[in-house]
């Protein structure tokens, strides 16, 4: 009986190691990329803008948003970059001008770019976890054409408005190098006061809700 006690815990003794290693091993993680690659498309529902340059304002609809960005990591789960946008939205102008292609309103389409510096916070290397972004630039506005007759209304060349957005969403890594995100963006821009009345507004807020890819790169 002494000699089977004895081979017991020798048995014990040389699994423990095995047995504790096995449980406290956790998944190592993999080096910093030298930078991420991310694109994503939208859909964007856009305030309405009034410009006192043209006597116009912009009303637009939904929109779908295309966008890119390129990420240099940090420390941990942060980091840096800039991300870029474009839209081709449709809108209803309105204008007191008489002289306008649009006199009074019409259907007209206009292109909409974002340049936006990035903050980044989120994206495990594995399964699930929360992003945070906080992004600051400029959206900007150009080519009005009225719908119809395809005729270049609004400002004359691109007009850029400050821009703040904050998104908040999940995303999921299929790999170490390959994540899927779902992002709500929440976005403020603010248009030049110049020839509107005292009381006018001049800031615009905009939803974006995204779901795009997240690719490592010189991992």
């Amino acid at each position: 009986m002494i000699r089977g006690i004895s081979i017991a815990v020798g048995v014990s003794l040389l699994l423990a190691p095995t047995a504790s290693a096995q449980i406290i091993r956790a998944p190592s993680r993999p080096a910093q990329p030298s930078a991420w690659i991310v694109g994503a498309v939208g859909f964007t529902q856009l305030g309405a803008v009034d410009d006192g340059a043209t006597q116009s304002t912009w009303h637009f609809g939904d929109v779908a948003q295309y966008r890119v960005s390129l990420e240099r990591p940090m420390q941990g789960d942060v980091a840096l970059g800039v991300a870029a946008t474009f839209a081709r939205a449709s809108l209803t102008y309105t204008t007191d001008d008489i002289t306008s292609a649009c006199p009074g309103s019409c259907d007209a389409d206009a292109s909409i770019y974002q340049v936006l510096g990035l903050l980044h916070v989120g994206g495990s290397a594995f399964g699930f976890s929360q992003i945070f972004n906080l992004a600051v630039g400029a959206t900007i506005y150009n080519d009005f054409r009225e719908r119809s007759t395809s005729q270049k209304i609004g400002p004359a060349g691109a007009d850029p408005d400050v821009t703040f957005e904050f998104g908040y969403g999940f995303g999921y890594a299929l790999s170490p190098d390959l994540q899927v995100q779902v992002v709500q963006d929440f976005g403020t821009t603010i248009h030049q006061r110049t020839g509107l009345a005292g009381g006018a507004h001049t800031a615009s807020i905009q939803y974006t809700t995204r779901i795009g890819v997240r690719y490592a790169l010189g991992r």
